[in-house]
């Protein structure tokens, strides 16, 4: 079931190495980031100084200082793939896209920031 925020927010963290985020609210645990989305995710840690944990704002509609990637294979193993042209990289969002949106978003905006305090269990 899709939520009606305009900008929603998860937090990835590194679990046996790889990156995932839990979002009770659609009902995702450990939910990975792989085929690119991992490289954006270790991009992104890197900018904020090696963390291995961060919250990750991301919404179809532009925001201020925000990334942009543009869906360029809305299609592929039911979810799609984008490109984030600042950073020269590709990323597949599996299927777990559809927990927040009805459909393949053309454009989506992302920024990370740090988190407060390291409160991700990743036992």
């Amino acid at each position: 079931m899709p939520i009606d925020n305009a900008i929603r927010v998860i937090a990835p963290y590194r679990f046996y190495g790889a990156w995932v985020f839990d979002d009770p609210a659609v009902r995702l645990e450990r939910e990975p980031f792989v085929s690119g989305a991992d490289e954006v995710m270790d991009v992104l840690a890197q900018e904020l100084g090696g963390v291995d944990s961060m919250l990750v704002y991301f919404s179809p509609t532009p925001f201020p200082d925000a990334l942009h990637a543009t869906a360029i294979d809305p299609d592929v193993l039911g979810g799609a793939t984008y490109e984030v042209s600042e950073m020269g990289r590709q990323a597949w969002l599996c299927p777990a896209l559809f927990r927040y949106f009805d459909e393949v978003p053309p454009d989506l905006w992302f920024k990370a920031k740090r988190q407060a305090s390291a409160s991700a269990d990743s036992s």
